[in-house]
């Protein structure tokens, strides 16, 4: 299973510097077992990542402190002191090397096909024009203004505009869980709930397709404007159309399930799973994300009529869990790597520190911009929007999974 890393194993590493009989205490801990503990760790870190990520959620019960910061803190401190945790320790740095695009293609689809599945659909679409601007302009609008940041305010001269396009588009994914959870709880509108949310589920595809086609431009496999036009309309829209035929499928199946809870689930995993597969890794070439978002679309507008009553609630459960272990995983393990790469192995200066936290003001600062200039155009579409949800959609947009998931990518 080495395929599946970027780089060798910590314990590949440690076990052949010291094959020639000198063990030290370090090899002794992790049983000296090389090769063969490299699947038993990566299977301990899940199940250890899931048991913290429990033992927080109580926690957040009794504190309401949020969750996925203590789980960012609770990683960095995994991480930086990995050494000293025995088998722990070495799974969790184990992890750190893994794939990243092993990392997209187990994660990714989860995220985004529950929180489309579980969409209202017939709020949705009242304001599907609203997301689309939000998802579509205000996307761009936000990775050029993050990259205008990075590149003059903050003085990151060494990288160049396609590296700081690539960096806004990561930047303009929003992952708004916990903020549509608090509105809710205060009694919001429906419909500014489904637009926060819409509007992650869409930019979340849009922004990865920027993504791809800047971090295409900084690798220099963009050969000029007609082929990053040919891309974008490849990945945006023939993605979504895909998404629709597979889902068009999958009903078509469901319809014929008859208590069956189980095949029920398994149906729904195989759709999302092939139909991410083969947009993102065959000769398709299309965006996986959007192909899912308009999947979990269909599923919810149509999809859930075709299941048989009694199993809605099995399928609901299932993908709650997975949805919660996948966000779970993707967070903590975002901790450990920061906790390595970061701070014990680091080579960010104070001044570094310093912009970031600026940066910090830049994109809260690039979000109000964005939502203010689209203001005119979200008032008249849909359900409207005032001003003081303006304010709330601003502050609704915290980053979230896919980010953190692009993140190990590039670094990858």
């Amino acid at each position: 299973m080495n395929y599946i890393f970027l780089e060798k194993s910590p314990l590949d590493a440690h076990t052949s510097q010291n094959s020639g009989g000198d063990h030290s205490s370090h090899d002794v801990d992790h049983g000296g077992h090389g090769d063969h503990m490299v699947q038993p760790l990566v299977i301990l870190f899940i199940f250890y990542g899931l048991l913290m990520g429990g033992l927080l959620r109580e926690l957040y019960k009794r504190t309401l402190i949020p969750y996925t910061p203590m789980l960012i803190v609770f990683g960095i401190l995994v991480g930086y002191y990995r050494k000293h945790l025995w088998y722990f320790g070495a799974s969790a740095e184990l992890a750190s090397t893994l794939n990243p695009h092993m990392i997209l293609f187990i994660f990714i689809p989860v995220l985004i096909f529950e929180s489309a599945f579980n969409c209202d659909w017939y709020i949705f679409k009242k304001i599907v024009a609203n997301v689309l601007l939000l998802a579509g302009p205000g996307v761009l609008l936000g990775a050029f203004l993050l990259a205008i940041s990075l590149k003059i305010f903050l003085g990151y001269t060494d990288i160049s505009w396609a590296g700081a396009l690539t960096m806004g588009s990561i930047l303009c994914a929003t992952d708004p869980v916990a903020v549509v959870a608090l509105l809710k709880e205060l009694g919001a509108s429906a419909r500014l709930n489904t637009l926060i949310e819409g509007e992650s589920l869409l930019n979340d595809g849009t922004a990865m397709v920027f993504y791809q086609l800047f971090l295409n431009m900084e690798k220099g496999q963009s050969s000029g404007p007609v082929d990053i036009v040919i891309g974008f309309v490849q990945k945006s829209i023939v993605g979504p159309l895909f998404g629709l035929l597979c889902g068009l499928i999958g009903a078509f199946w469901l319809r014929r399930i008859i208590r069956d809870d189980v095949l029920t689930c398994v149906v729904t995993f195989i759709t999302c799973y092939l139909c991410f597969f083969i947009s993102e890794f065959t000769s398709l070439q299309v965006s996986g994300i959007l192909a899912i978002f308009a999947l979990g679309l269909l599923m919810s507008a149509v999809g859930k009529t075709k299941i048989y009553p009694e199993s809605e609630h099995a399928v609901h459960v299932v993908w709650a869990f997975v949805q919660y272990s996948c966000e779970t995983l993707i967070f903590f393990l975002s901790g450990i790597i920061i906790g390595i790469q970061m701070i014990s192995q680091s080579t960010i200066t104070t001044s570094d520190w310093i912009r970031l936290f600026f940066f910090w003001g830049f994109m809260v600062a690039a979000r109000f911009i964005m939502v203010i200039t689209l203001y005119p155009l979200l008032r008249k579409f849909g359900y409207g929007i005032t001003k003081p949800e303006v304010y709330v959609v601003v502050w609704g947009g915290p980053r979230g999974a896919l980010g953190l998931t692009l993140c190990f990518n590039g670094f990858g």
